[in-house]
């Protein structure tokens, strides 16, 4: 099934993705999802890549706020489109444009981290994530356990963990944060962006208390990529050593 059919038939289809709809297009559902997941991947890896071998950590440093910028500017762009006009995250071409300015911003954004960790730790960060992603979306198909009811209580504890991290930045400011602090935030963000992990994957393969909708593609395979790129720096934190 090439793109274009897919989208044929979605355009054709609307409803969740289930047992009770045609086996092709749930399966191009998945393969789309996973298709669109890769590339965004790969992506990030390529722009990502230039800071880490080119550019020192001194120059890292010095130009933070333009990974801050890029972080400003994907998260403005989720928030107001989800807020203003959700359905340009339905309908090709927008929902291409929407996800490719997020990715390039998020990947700016891990490149700019990765350079400040030794290559070592990034690549135990990157082997953790892998081997992390692939045992979970393993569960997350095989077992009788509904996960999906559980995003109330996901996004709580990601507020949570967000508010704590909140409270290290401003310590930061007029003090050294303790170690066991930064490792509990980290532990905290490893073990939330896992179970998302499964709670996404569970949304996507359908079957669910809770599913997507089959023009949803875009929306899910960059809640995957958020759960990925956001457990790949969890690891590189909890793990990962800095350039002197």
């Amino acid at each position: 099934m090439t793109s274009m059919d897919f989208e044929d038939d979605i355009a054709n289809y609307k409803g969740p993705v289930n047992d009770s709809m045609p086996a092709y297009v749930r399966a191009g559902f998945v393969r789309k999802v996973y298709f669109t997941l890769s590339m965004q991947l790969i992506l990030t890896f390529l722009i990502a890549m230039p800071f880490k071998a080119f550019l020192s950590p001194s120059w890292v440093h010095s130009h933070a706020y333009l990974s801050q910028v890029a972080s400003v500017i994907a998260i403005a762009v989720m928030i107001g489109t989800m807020c203003c006009c959700k359905d340009a995250t339905r309908t090709y071409p927008g929902n291409y444009v929407f996800l490719l300015v997020i990715t390039v911003c998020i990947s700016i954004t891990v490149g700019f981290l990765t350079a400040i960790y030794k290559t070592d730790s990034v690549l135990l960060a990157l082997g953790a994530t892998v081997m992390v992603f692939g045992s979970l979306t393993a569960y997350a198909k095989y077992t009788k356990s509904d996960f999906t009811g559980m995003g109330p209580y996901l996004m709580a504890a990601l507020m949570s963990l967000m508010g704590f991290g909140f409270v290290l930045s401003l310590f930061s400011m007029f003090a050294s944060v303790p170690p066991v602090m930064q490792t509990l935030y980290a532990l905290g963000g490893t073990l939330i962006f896992s179970m998302y992990i499964v709670y996404d994957t569970q949304q996507i393969l359908g079957g669910r208390s809770i599913e997507l909708g089959v023009d949803e593609y875009v929306f899910a395979a960059l809640n995957l990529y958020l759960d990925i790129i956001n457990l790949f720096i969890t690891l590189l934190q909890l793990m990962g050593q800095r350039e002197n």
